[in-house]
C-alpha cells in the first residue's frame, strides 16, 4: 500500500530511540529507507540537493570544447569545458520545450544543439542560434530576446579534480565544506599524487546506502575478501555532519601488499606517501565518505576517489579513479604495477556486488518482518553513525552529538 512521506518519516522517527542506543544494543533503520521511492525522493531533496554533491571528474571533460552528460539522483545535468577552459554545469534541458540536450560525452564541440528544434548554445550556456523560429529561414522573431533563454546553470566548484554541484545554492564555499575532510587526510600528502589513467565503473543492484555501508566496515574482509590478508587495529571515524568512515592501523609490510603483493609479481613497488616509515605500525588505511557521495579509500601508496551515483531507490553506480604518488601515476616503469592494482580493486568490487544485491532483494521481506539491523560495536560504529546522519538529515533535524565508543569508555 502506498504511504505518504509523512507516514514514512513517522516510522523512521519511531525507530530513533532504538537507533540511539549504544552501538552493541542499537537497531538500525527500517527497510523502507533502502527501498521506498518516496523516501528516496526525500533524500534527493534533503541530502543530495543540499551541500556539495560530487557529479563528475575533470577528466570527463578533458579539454576545451568537451561536454559530458550526467544522470544522478534524478537530475539530468551537463558538464561543459568552454573554449577558454572554464567549467560549467547546467541542467541538461533545452529551455525551449524541455528536451534533453546531450546523450553522450563529446570533445571538440563548437556548441550544443538541441536534437528537437536545433536551438544552439555555446559551452557557457548562452543561446546563440534559433533556426526557423520566425518561420522557414527566419532565425528571429519579434519580442524574443535570446539573453533570457540560456541554459539553466547549477552552482559548481572543484576540489581534487572532482566537479561538485550545490543544487539548492545555499552550501558554504567548497573550501569550507571540505575543511574537516581535508584536515583528516592531512597526513596523506595528496599534493604529491596525480590521477592515473586507471578507472572503472560498476553498477550495483542496491540502494546507495547499502553500497556505502558495505565500504565502511572491515568486518567482512576475511570472509568476502580473504586475498586482502590480515587486518589490524580498527577505528570508526566521525567528522562533523559531513563525513564518516573507518581507519585501520597495521604494519607497513602488511599494508603495502594488501592490493599488490610485489613478492609474487614482477612489478615495481609503488612509492609510499612521504610520511610512511620503512617499517613498524602506521595508519595504513583511511576510508571516508564526504556527504553525500564522495568516497575515498586512502592507503599507504595510493588513494581511490569514487563518486557514488544513486540511480534510483534500488540501483547505484560506482565511478572509481586512482590517485598515485608520483611518478607512479604516469611513469612508464609503473605500467605493470598499475595494471595489477586495477585488477586487485576490480576483484574486490566484483566480490561485493552479489552480496549487496542480495541484501537489496530481501528488503520487502525485511519490511514484512519489521527487521532492523544489529551492529558490531568493534566493526560497525561507522555504519551506525552513517544511519543516524541519514535519518536526521531527512527529518530536517541536526544529528545529536554522540561519543565514539572509546571516548564513551574513557568518560565513564
Amino acid at each position: 500500500m502506498h504511504r505518504t512521506i509523512d507516514e514514512l518519516k513517522r516510522e523512521v522517527r519511531a525507530a530513533l530511540p532504538d537507533l540511539e542506543r549504544p552501538v552493541a544494543q542499537a537497531r538500525g533503520l527500517p527497510a523502507l529507507v533502502y527501498s521506498d521511492p518516496q523516501w528516496f525522493a526525500a533524500e534527493r531533496e534533503a541530502i543530495f540537493g543540499k551541500g556539495w554533491m560530487a557529479v563528475a571528474f575533470m577528466s570527463d571533460v578533458p579539454e576545451p570544447g568537451s561536454i559530458a552528460p550526467i544522470e544522478i539522483a534524478g537530475w539530468s545535468l551537463l558538464v561543459t569545458r568552454s573554449r577558454d577552459n572554464e567549467l560549467h554545469v547546467f541542467h541538461n534541458i533545452c529551455p525551449h520545450r524541455g528536451m534533453r540536450l546531450a546523450e553522450q560525452a563529446k570533445t571538440r564541440c563548437g556548441g550544443i544543439t538541441c536534437p528537437w528544434h536545433a536551438w544552439t548554445f555555446d559551452l557557457k550556456g548562452n543561446l546563440i542560434g534559433t533556426p526557423n523560429i520566425g518561420g522557414p529561414g527566419t532565425r528571429t522573431q519579434e519580442g524574443f530576446e535570446r539573453g533570457g533563454h540560456g541554459l539553466i546553470e547549477v552552482r559548481s566548484a572543484t576540489w581534487l579534480d572532482v566537479i561538485f554541484v550545490n543544487m539548492d545554492g545555499t552550501a558554504p564555499p567548497i573550501e569550507d565544506y571540505t575543511a574537516t575532510f581535508r584536515h583528516r587526510l592531512r597526513d596523506f600528502d595528496l599534493g604529491r599524487t596525480a590521477f592515473s589513467s586507471l578507472a572503472y565503473e560498476y553498477d550495483y543492484a542496491c540502494n546507495w546506502k547499502i553500497a556505502i555501508e558495505g565500504g565502511i566496515e572491515d568486518y567482512h574482509i576475511p570472509f568476502v575478501h580473504p586475498q586482502l590478508g590480515p587486518g589490524g587495529e580498527f577505528f570508526a571515524e566521525f567528522g562533523d555532519d559531513r563525513h564518516v568512515g573507518i581507519s585501520c592501523r597495521r604494519t607497513v609490510e602488511d599494508g603495502k601488499k594488501r592490493f599488490i603483493d610485489t613478492a609474487e609479481a614482477v612489478v615495481k613497488p609503488l612509492p609510499s606517501f612521504p610520511h610512511v616509515p620503512e617499517s613498524g605500525e602506521v595508519e595504513a588505511s583511511l576510508i571516508l565518505l564526504m556527504f553525500p557521495n564522495l568516497f575515498m579509500a586512502t592507503v599507504l601508496d595510493h588513494s581511490t576517489v569514487s563518486i557514488i551515483v544513486p540511480r534510483d531507490a534500488g540501483n547505484t553506480r560506482y565511478r572509481r579513479r586512482f590517485r598515485l604518488v608520483e611518478p607512479a601515476a604516469t611513469g612508464a616503469e609503473y605500467e605493470a604495477t598499475r595494471a595489477r592494482l586495477l585488477e586487485g580493486w576490480i576483484g574486490v568490487t566484483g566480490q561485493d556486488g552479489p552480496i549487496w544485491g542480495n541484501v537489496q532483494k530481501l528488503m520487502v521481506q525485511r519490511a514484512e518482518l519489521g527487521f532492523r539491523s544489529a551492529f558490531s560495536s568493534h566493526w560497525e560504529s561507522g555504519i551506525h553513525e552513517f544511519q543516524r546522519k541519514v535519518a536526521y538529515k531527512v527529518l530536517g533535524e541536526p544529528t545529536p552529538e554522540r561519543l565514539l565508543e572509546t571516548d564513551r569508555a574513557a568518560a565513564e
